[in-house]
C-alpha cells in the first residue's frame, strides 16, 4: 500500500527523549519584592517568608454593637396617623376628580376586560 505524497506519517516518542532534549532554564531574575513564578524560583535563594497583619485578615470576633437610640413610639404612631390622613385625603380628591369626569361624559374601561373589548373591534 501506498501513502499519498501529502501525508505525514507520525512515529512513537519517548518522553523521556523529550525530557532530556528541554532547553535549559534561564537563571531567574528576582524582582524587588515581587512574586515570582516557582518554576523561575533558583533553589538556593533564600526563601522570604511572607508576613501577615491583621489587617489583612477579618476579624471572627462579633462585631461591635451600635448604640440603640431611642424610639418614641408617640411620635411613630402620630407621624403614621399623618401619613393615612394624607392618603385618605388624596384617594378622596382622586374619587371627586373621577366622578366629575364621569359627570363630564367620560368613561373609564376596566382592564380586566380589555382582551374582551379588543376582540369586539
Amino acid at each position: 500500500m501506498s501513502l499519498a505524497s501529502g501525508v505525514i506519517k507520525l512515529a512513537a516518542i519517548r518522553m523521556g527523549d523529550l525530557i532530556q532534549t528541554a532547553p535549559a532554564v534561564q537563571p531567574a531574575v528576582e524582582a524587588p519584592g515581587g512574586y515570582i513564578p516557582p518554576h523561575l524560583r533558583s533553589k538556593d535563594a533564600p526563601q522570604a517568608l511572607p508576613t501577615f497583619t491583621d489587617k489583612e485578615f477579618p476579624s471572627m470576633a462579633a462585631a461591635p454593637v451600635a448604640k440603640k437610640t431611642n424610639i418614641n413610639f408617640k411620635e411613630m404612631m402620630k407621624a403614621q396617623e399623618e401619613k393615612e390622613k394624607e392618603e385618605q385625603a388624596r384617594a378622596a380628591s382622586e374619587n371627586t376628580e373621577r366622578q366629575q369626569m364621569i359627570d363630564d361624559g367620560w368613561v373609564f374601561l376596566s382592564l380586566k376586560d380589555a382582551k374582551k373589548i379588543a376582540q369586539r373591534w
